[in-house]
């Protein structure tokens, strides 16, 4: 995804492309493949000389989410967040040490299916992460 499918997708939604949303964007879309903490985006836009306040991050975050421009995921209990790379459903190899994402497209649906059948569900979701180290941060264990 580019930043004009960014701003398209947020101008079809009725949101308009604020300073505050442009630096979240900017820095979400410099590091696509990791995943970002609020407080991370925080101190990348500090160091950009921009002030962000928590509140507008998790704001922003959550307009980025209602429009399906960023997956999310959680580590130690925090909410983590990245840059929609792709428009097809997908899942996520994490690095537990660098944050570190890949993205990849199989997913075992009719597997899925299957079983929520077999147990009385409707199955309307599924979210994928499989963890472990990076060639970079396996050389370090």
């Amino acid at each position: 995804m580019n930043l004009d499918d960014v701003y398209g997708i947020l101008s079809n939604n009725g949101y308009k492309l604020t300073k505050q949303r442009k630096i979240l964007l900017d820095i979400l879309i410099k590091y696509p493949n990791l995943f970002l903490s609020a407080e991370d985006i925080q101190k990348k836009a500090e160091y950009k000389n921009f002030h962000l306040d928590l509140s507008t991050i998790y704001r922003t975050i959550n307009i980025f989410d209602n429009v399906n421009l960023i997956c999310k995921t959680q580590k130690d209990g925090s909410n983590l967040y990245k840059i929609r790379t792709t428009k097809k459903h997908h899942h996520h190899l994490i690095c537990k040490k660098c944050g570190k994402a890949v993205s990849f497209d199989f997913c075992p649906s009719d597997i899925f299916n299957h079983i929520a059948d077999k147990n009385g569900f409707v199955l309307v979701e599924d979210k994928i992460e499989l963890y472990g180290y990076c060639n970079k941060c396996s050389n370090t264990l």
